[in-house]
């Protein structure tokens, strides 16, 4: 599949298209991004100082709340570590508010080390394909000062790189191209990402959903299903034993809705507020927790299948095994559900979602 970009009479978009050919950590992709934030919001000139804070702000939902791996040798995903164990901010905070936060951060001098890393080459070596004849054969020790030099002088490049104020300054001629062309702009650099991003989290579903914040639909239709199965027979919270009644539901996602993105029924189990609240986006204890997960599960679907309270949620389950329709018997339902649960288990505990204790909860 290519991605192709809009064209332009006086810019070299060849070179352009060339920015992320090769690519061995995440840095260009979200340096990029601050790019095309900064032409967002108006601005020309954006030190690099800046353009890090917003490149951690862009990368912090999928490394913080989706738990995705950038390599094991990025310093981006670092970084963000880093600020998330020192500072405590909300998995969930908003990118303007996170943005705000490390603005104050200009005297915290571990960070700013760390900062300053993405100094040394991403500002210059995004611009090589445009001076790639430039700088054949140079040595790399010299690679920087020569692009800061002809970001200047041959203004073909998309921004000017001031070395001692450490600053860069989009070109009106690139500003105006990208401000006119974001949204396919943005659609080509994600396009990439995720390629990246799928190469190193192989087994991780939805990842294009992974990239921004994703916010949980209220599931009306599913709570009112299940507040109906409750009504016409007894569930017991596989959690606490105790008995749920249809007033108190609160719906939890066996497998963290972080890592599955969706919500299938075949996920959800019905619990209470506190103990939904408790578990958060933790796994539950497999071996624990399993066969009542799957009891439950089986009883809401037969008692669906008998008494057709929601046609449509047969449709959910038939998404994992054409044989999970009407006539499936129960330890073939029980055996297709751990078949699929499983290894949606396994990869996201490796992903670094945690167990769940309920005892500590």
């Amino acid at each position: 599949m290519t991605y192709n970009l809009p064209n332009s009479n006086n810019l070299d978009i060849h070179s352009l298209s060339r920015i992320f050919k090769y690519v061995t950590n995440s840095y260009k992709y979200y340096w990029f991004y601050a790019l095309l934030e900064a032409v967002k919001r108006g601005d020309k000139r954006v030190s690099f100082r800046e353009m890090v804070i917003i490149m951690v702000a862009k990368s912090w939902c999928p490394i913080i709340e989706f738990k995705l791996n950038l390599g094991t040798q990025d310093k981006l995903d670092r970084l963000i570590r880093f600020i998330y164990n020192k500072y405590g901010f909300d998995k969930n905070i908003r990118q303007k508010e996170l943005v705000d936060e490390l603005s104050k951060l200009d005297n915290d001098e571990e960070l700013n080390e760390k900062i300053e890393y993405f100094y040394k080459y991403v500002p210059y070596r995004l611009l090589t394909p445009f001076f790639r004849n430039d700088v054949r054969g140079v040595k790399d020790s010299l690679k920087n000062d020569m692009i800061a030099d002809l970001s200047y002088v041959d203004k073909k490049g998309i921004y000017k790189i001031n070395k001692e104020e450490q600053y860069i300054e989009i070109y009106d001629k690139w500003f105006s191209y990208f401000l006119k062309n974001i949204s396919i702009i943005e659609g080509w650099v994600k396009y990439h990402l995720v390629n990246f991003l799928q190469d190193r989290n192989p087994n991780v579903p939805a990842i294009i959903y992974k990239l921004e914040p994703a916010y949980q639909r209220k599931m009306n239709k599913q709570k009112k299903f299940w507040k109906e199965v409750t009504k016409i027979i007894q569930l017991n919270d596989i959690y606490t034993g105790e008995i749920i009644k249809p007033e108190k539901i609160s719906l939890d996602h066996f497998i963290p809705w972080s890592f599955v993105l969706h919500d299938k029924n075949w996920n959800l189990i019905p619990t209470f507020k506190s103990i939904n609240s408790s578990k958060s986006d933790n796994l539950p204890e497999l071996e624990k927790y399993f066969n009542d997960f799957a009891d439950v599960q089986y009883e809401a679907f037969d008692l669906n299948r008998r008494k057709n309270i929601n046609k449509k949620i047969i449709e959910d389950y038939l998404l994992l095994d054409n044989q999970m329709n009407e006539n499936i018997k129960e330890n073939q339902f029980k055996e297709i559900l751990k078949d699929n649960i499983s290894p949606l288990y396994r990869i996201a505990r490796n992903t670094g979602f945690s167990v769940w204790d309920r005892n500590l909860a």
